[in-house]
C-alpha cells in the first residue's frame, strides 16, 4: 500500500450518506477489544466443513465475524453510494491481517483523504503526511474498522436485514479461491413504517459466497434500491484473498515524533521576542508578545499553570478601547503550550489582564492552560499565525 483513509427504513439515499457517516463516528467511539482480544488468543481451529443445503438460512453477521477466524487475509470493501442526480461517492477500505491477527489497514475516503494504520499486537503506527511518517499512538486510537466485520456500510447492512426478519438462502455450491463455499441470495424488501406515506420503499439484493469450512464470507455483492427500474442508491463488495498467504506483519519505519520535531525546530529558530500579525476587527495589528515565565496554580482542581506574557508595541488607538477583552480573547486562540518532555500541548483555557501601560504600550496578560507542570524545568509557548507556528521556551517557577 501506498502511503497517503441507525438507518431506518423510510430514509431516502442521502439519509444512507448521512446513516453511514454516523455509524463511522460510533466505530470511532467503540473500543478495538474484539480485534485485540482475539490476536491474544490462539487461532480457531476450522471445524469440519459443512454442506448448506438449498434454503438453508445464513446468519449474516456470524458470516462477517467470522473472517476473524482465518489464518491471515488480505481483503477490499469497496462501498459506493448514487445520488438523485447520478453522482457517485465511494469509499474504500482495504488491508491485510496476518496469522496472529496484527492488520495494516488503508481508508481511501471519497473527497479523495487516505488514512493509514497499523495495529501490531497492542501498539497502534498512524502514517503523519505532515512528517512523512509513522506515529506511534500513545493509546490504541478506535478511530477506524479494523476488519471488514466493522465496517460502517457492513454495520448498517447487518442491521437493516436483522430489523426485516430475513436472512440470505443457500442456493448453489461452489468453489471460491480453490476452496468449497456456498453462494446465499439476499431479497428483501424494507417497507417504511409510521406515517411515512411518502418514503420510498427500500428493496435489499445480493449474492454472498460463504467459506464451508469456517463459515466466514469470502465475496459479497449487495445493492439498495429505491425504485426496481433505476440504478442501485447503494453498492457494497467485499472480496477476500491470499488466505493463509500473507507474512507477519511488523512496525513500518520510519516511527517519528511530531512534538519532537517541533521541539528541534524551536531550538532552531529560539525566539525570546515573538512578533505578532493579527487581524482585529478588519486591521492588521502588528505588535510583539514575550513570554516571562509560567508558574503551577496553587491548590488548583484540575491542575492548572499561568503564563504571564508582556504584548508590547501594541496600537495606543487598541490600547484606549474599553473592549480589550475581546482583543485578548482572539489572541487567546493562537496560544498553545507544548511540555516536550510529555509529548503534550495544550490550548489556553482563560485569561486575566494584570496591567495595561498606555503610554509605553504595552499589556501584561496572564493565559491559563489545563496543565501540570510536575518537576519541569521549562515549556515552550507555540504561536500559530501566518506562516508557520512559532515557539519560545518558557522557564517554570
Amino acid at each position: 500500500m501506498q502511503k497517503a483513509m441507525s438507518p431506518h427504513p423510510q430514509l431516502s439515499n442521502r439519509t444512507f450518506i448521512v446513516a453511514t457517516l454516523l455509524l463511522l463516528m460510533i466505530l470511532a467511539c467503540s473500543p478495538l477489544n474484539r480485534w485485540q482480544e482475539f490476536n491474544r488468543q490462539n487461532q480457531a481451529k476450522p471445524t469440519a466443513p459443512t454442506i448448506a443445503k438449498r434454503g438453508d438460512k445464513l446468519n449474516i453477521a456470524q458470516a462477517y465475524h467470522k473472517l476473524e477466524t482465518l489464518p491471515g487475509y488480505r481483503w477490499v470493501s469497496q462501498h459506493l453510494v448514487r445520488d438523485s442526480f447520478g453522482s457517485r461517492a465511494q469509499q474504500t477500505l482495504s488491508g491485510e491481517a496476518d496469522a496472529q491477527g496484527n492488520v495494516h489497514l488503508l481508508i481511501q475516503y471519497p473527497n479523495g483523504r487516505q488514512q493509514e494504520v497499523y495495529l501490531i499486537g497492542e501498539e497502534t503506527f498512524q502514517f503523519d503526511p505532515e512528517y512523512q511518517g509513522w506515529v506511534k499512538l500513545a493509546q490504541p486510537q478506535p478511530v477506524i474498522a479494523m476488519s471488514p466485520a466493522d465496517f460502517a456500510p457492513v454495520q448498517q447492512l447487518i442491521q437493516l436485514v436483522t430489523m426485516a426478519g430475513t436472512e440470505p438462502q443457500a442456493v448453489k455450491q461452489e468453489n471460491l479461491l480453490n476452496r468449497p463455499v456456498t453462494r446465499y441470495a439476499l431479497a428483501v424488501t424494507i417497507e417504511p413504517r409510521g406515517n411515512t406515506a411518502a418514503a420510498p420503499a427500500i428493496d435489499v439484493r445480493g449474492t454472498l459466497w460463504v467459506d464451508d469450512e469456517t463459515g466466514a464470507v469470502l465475496k459479497s455483492e449487495i445493492f439498495f434500491y429505491e425504485n426496481k427500474d433505476s440504478l442501485p442508491t447503494q453498492e457494497h463488495g467485499l472480496e477476500i484473498s491470499a488466505i493463509g498467504n500473507v507474512a507477519l506483519i511488523t512496525a513500518p519505519t520510519p516511527v517519528i515524533n511530531p512534538i519532537a520535531i517541533a521541539s528541534a525546530t524551536a531550538t532552531a529558530q529560539l525566539q525570546l521576542v515573538l512578533p505578532v500579525e493579527l487581524n482585529y476587527q478588519g486591521s492588521q495589528i502588528n505588535f510583539e508578545i514575550v513570554p516571562k515565565h509560567v508558574s503551577q496554580t496553587p491548590d488548583s482542581s484540575p491542575r492548572s499553570a499561568e503564563m504571564q506574557l508582556v504584548l508590547r508595541q501594541l496600537p495606543e488607538s487598541l490600547l484606549l478601547e474599553t473592549d480589550i477583552e475581546s482583543f485578548l480573547t482572539q489572541l487567546r486562540q493562537h496560544l498553545t503550550l507544548s511540555i516536550p518532555k510529555r509529548n503534550l500541548i495544550v490550548t489556553s483555557s482563560g485569561f486575566r489582564l494584570v496591567d495595561r501601560d498606555v503610554k509605553n504600550r504595552t499589556l501584561y496578560v496572564i493565559y491559563t492552560f489545563n496543565a501540570d507542570l510536575e518537576d519541569f524545568s521549562h515549556v515552550e509557548l507555540i504561536l500559530a499565525g501566518r506562516g508557520n507556528p512559532m515557539f519560545a521556551p518558557v522557564p517554570v517557577e
